[in-house]
């Protein structure tokens, strides 16, 4: 809903109950209104992400019956920022049980832990990224019996000092402190937190964890986020004692040696990342064969070898199956045959060298993410390809694929089938209004650039290079926006676009190696990509960047969408660029039949980094 609230609310003098969560009802300058504060029969009151700005109303404090109290901004307009510089009303709520001020600009506030401290009856705190200060003294009694649920990450704490605790170590439940700048070592205080069930610590700096959770007093453990902490060593072999966990993050972490098979004892486990470590050794049908409540497994980014047989049936159904750069191959994973629930699958680099069987399409008909890039994969795509109506992003590049390009699913926002041995010529018609990127580069496609390429409006990155294309390029009008063209290496003929120009993102146009003719369109100085430095284009929307968020995880990572090697000729020499694409801008309009004069304009196409126009 949009709108505001109504001050007409206040003649309900019996109401209890307000949620109003998850509404536009602010807006910049809008506050949270102060009439709020006279609704004194309320016990909940939950204004989430409601868009509000400004400070919060102390009239708040007003209502001595509040229960359960959630203000928090998450989802508000950026140019939104509800602050507050004095939250002593908080102390006029005794029966407070629950407080959400998450994403609350609480920066200048320094009493917080002793305003806090004054609610003898909280269960439930969650400050998520109050810009928070810790500069408080230690409390000398807590009040906080009752408090559960501790919620304090992103606001850079620097310290698990015991003597800094606002809270008792036997009630605590649930912790979270993830993304703070904690250094150095877990203190013993946290192993004794003996009712904890909840432990996310992702995104800080600690170098050992093992002493700070014993195994005896970790028993009621369920849930245990250690991500992104640069912790080393190994897993002990004890973790099997810690029968209730069903939730263990281990990422990018600087974790050796192999995985110990008293990880397949947690029976409990849903959720298994231990992607991007050192591990090495092999993983076994004992790592698995009990986790039959497994949804999610990450292994990817280390040195493991699958050692399963081509036999053996898993007792769990994933949704999630990461496995990139582990050893699978050479033959194609049977074992995959039974999850039909996978939507996020990624097998690339794994060693494959085999044949698509027919069941795998089948089987993974629900699919949203595939990647099975890197291998030596043969086959056919299936002409029922179209119809997996859930798929979004497909990465089939390097491997063995042949035939021709089917239909599309309609869905479908990114397509990599780069570097394998497809032939034919491109589909007729094309279903796909979501297609951003389409990489069909070194294939053996055959004729002509279908004009429907100019009508995928939300087409950002087209590589058609090294092909057996014909014909004259399409000419796209000033809606298409594709960043790069990659054309390059095929039999292109006619003249160069002048709506070219148009494409306000286009930062690398390599036409070289066809048969285009007539002479250099003045308009090409007027590519915006080409014409602004490096430091500029860096701050404009980048479409060869997107938002990468794991499944089941809050935190989004931005990382390069388009991450394969460009090769463009330098000074008469053929360099591979890999790291530095995102950022390479240049012509290259080189062994084609040109004529005339280079435009002196070209000359200000200051981002070049490279430009050839050679006979």
């Amino acid at each position: 809903m949009r709108g505001k609230i109504s001050a007409s609310l206040i003649v309900l003098h019996h109401l209890k109950y307000l949620d109003l969560s998850g509404n536009n009802l602010g807006g910049v300058g809008v506050p949270l209104p102060r009439f709020l504060g006279s609704l004194k029969s309320l016990i909940y009151l939950n204004l989430s992400s409601t868009n509000f700005d400004g400070t919060v109303t102390p009239q708040l404090g007003n209502l001595s019956r509040l229960q359960y109290l959630d203000i928090n901004s998450c989802w508000n307009d950026n140019a939104n920022d509800m602050q507050s510089k004095d939250i002593s009303w908080l102390q006029r709520l005794p029966l407070l049980r629950f407080l959400d001020m998450s994403i609350v600009n609480l920066g200048a506030i320094g009493n917080w832990v002793q305003v806090i401290n004054m609610l003898p009856n909280l269960r439930a705190l969650s400050l998520r990224e109050c810009r928070l200060a810790f500069t408080y003294a230690p409390i000398v009694h807590s009040n906080l019996t009752s408090l559960e649920m501790v919620d304090l990450s992103d606001n850079g704490l620097d310290t698990l000092n015991p003597t800094k605790w606002f809270w008792h170590p036997n009630t605590i439940r649930h912790l979270d402190l993830t993304n703070n700048n904690i250094v150095g070592l877990l203190p013993d205080a946290v192993g004794n937190m003996t009712s904890l069930e909840v432990l996310r610590l992702g995104g800080n700096q600690l170098s050992d964890v093992k002493d700070g959770l014993s195994p005896c007093a970790s028993s009621t453990l369920e849930f245990l986020d250690l991500s992104l902490t640069n912790v080393s060593g190994g897993i002990p072999n004890w973790i099997n004692r810690w029968t209730n966990l069903s939730v263990l993050q281990l990422s990018s972490n600087r974790l050796v040696g192999s995985i110990p098979q008293e990880i397949g004892m947690l029976s409990n486990l849903r959720i298994l990342y231990l992607d991007d470590n050192q591990f090495n050794g092999y993983i076994s049908e004992e790592h698995l064969a009990n986790l039959a409540n497994l949804e999610e497994l990450d292994l990817s980014y280390n040195s493991l070898d699958m050692n399963i047989s081509l036999s053996w049936i898993p007792s769990f159904n994933l949704q999630t199956a990461y496995f990139p750069r582990c050893k699978m191959g050479p033959h194609f994973p049977l074992w995959l045959k039974g999850q039909r629930d996978v939507i996020f699958l990624d097998i690339s680099d794994a060693g494959i060298v085999d044949d698509l069987l027919d069941w795998f399409w089948t089987v993974f008909s629900n699919i949203q993410y595939m990647n099975i890039s890197c291998n030596k994969i043969s086959g056919r795509l299936p002409r029922t390809l179209e119809y997996m109506s859930s798929a979004q992003i497909f990465d089939l590049n390097s491997n063995n694929l042949t035939g021709i390009l089917p239909q599309l699913p309609r869905h479908l926002a990114e397509l990599d089938i780069s570097k394998n041995s497809l032939s034919g010529p491109l589909p007729q018609k094309f279903e796909g209004p979501f297609l951003t990127d389409l990489l069909l580069s070194e294939n053996h496609i055959s004729g002509t650039i279908p004009s429907y390429i100019c009508q995928l409006q939300l087409l950002s990155v087209l590589d058609l290079a090294k092909n057996h294309l014909v014909g004259q390029l399409p000419q796209c009008s000033k809606e298409s926006k594709a960043n790069k063209k990659l054309l390059r290496n095929n039999m292109f003929s006619g003249s160069i676009p002048v709506e070219l120009k148009d494409l306000g993102y286009l930062q690398f146009l390599d036409l070289a190696h066809n048969r285009i003719s007539g002479s250099i369109p003045d308009s090409l100085a007027t590519l915006k990509a080409m014409t602004q430095d490096q430091d500029h284009r860096q701050t404009l929307e980048n479409p060869l960047y997107w938002g990468y968020e794991r499944p089941g995880s809050a935190d989004t990572y931005d990382l390069p969408k388009y991450d394969d090697s460009l090769e463009a000729v330098l000074k008469g020499q053929y360099l591979n660029y890999t790291a530095n694409i995102m950022s390479m801008v240049g012509l290259d309009l080189s062994s084609n039949n040109l004529s005339g004069e280079i435009p002196n304009e070209i000359t200000s196409l200051v981002g070049f980094d490279e430009l050839e126009h050679l006979p």
